[in-house]
């Protein structure tokens, strides 16, 4: 018998120690709060807008939200104006990422306050690319 290879699939949960999730949210506040522009959310998709000036920033904190929410995928693209984060779940990451985008309507605030029990701040990225 032959059995199909299946590549694992990333537990639905983010890996910061509730130390390091204090320390990620005081910098995505801060990023939120310098150089937010704009944001919607969409299903299982939030958009957010930065200044372009808060590129590298940005990039840094995508980059290391892959790292600790690997479930999430994130595309970047930036011209001169703006940098532009998309953050999608997959659908069985439903809960989690409701609980993650519900305070997207405070742009100072757009972390996710984590599940009862658990730790994890707005985790984003399988995958980021730089158009």
């Amino acid at each position: 018998m032959v059995s199909a290879a299946t590549t694992p699939q990333p537990t639905i949960a983010c890996t910061l120690s509730a130390g390091d999730y204090r320390e990620r949210l005081k910098e995505i506040r801060g990023i939120a709060r310098d150089a937010l522009k704009s944001y919607d959310k969409k299903g299982l998709v939030l958009t957010l807008r930065y200044d372009a000036s808060a590129a590298d920033r940005v990039i840094k904190m995508v980059r290391r939200e892959q790292e600790c929410c690997a479930f999430l995928n994130f595309a970047v693209r930036e011209d001169t104006r703006q940098i532009v984060v998309s953050v999608s779940a997959p659908a069985e990451a439903r809960l989690a990422a409701e609980t993650m985008f519900e305070q997207s309507s405070r742009p100072t605030a757009i972390v996710a306050t984590p599940p009862r029990g658990r730790t994890g701040a707005l985790c984003i990225l399988a995958d980021i690319r730089r158009n």
